[in-house]
């Protein structure tokens, strides 16, 4: 879970903010490695996110939608040609 992730969602669903880009992928549970004496790791969900007033996991499996999906592919866009981010400038322009 990034916090990315959480500020976004958490601010959407509060009314202060819109988002645009891609939906997020949805897991919202935080893990925690666990190391044992043979030198292998186990990571293992400790927690999930839960945000205040809403139902535990409520992004899970649907992650969050954003008000607008546009492709936010980092490797195919740069600032200048990115509709993402043109997009979210147009918005807060308005």
């Amino acid at each position: 879970m990034s916090s990315g992730f959480t500020s976004s969602g958490v601010l959407r669903l509060s009314g202060r903010a819109r988002t645009v880009g891609a939906r997020t992928a949805g897991n919202v549970e935080r893990l925690r490695a666990f190391k044992f004496a043979d030198g292998s790791r186990a990571w293992i969900a400790t927690d999930t996110f839960q945000p205040l007033g809403m139902a535990n996991a409520v992004w899970e499996d649907t992650g969050v939608v954003p008000d607008v999906s546009l492709p936010t592919r980092w490797d195919l866009f740069t600032e200048a040609n990115d509709p993402a981010l043109a997009k979210a400038v147009e918005l807060l322009k308005q």
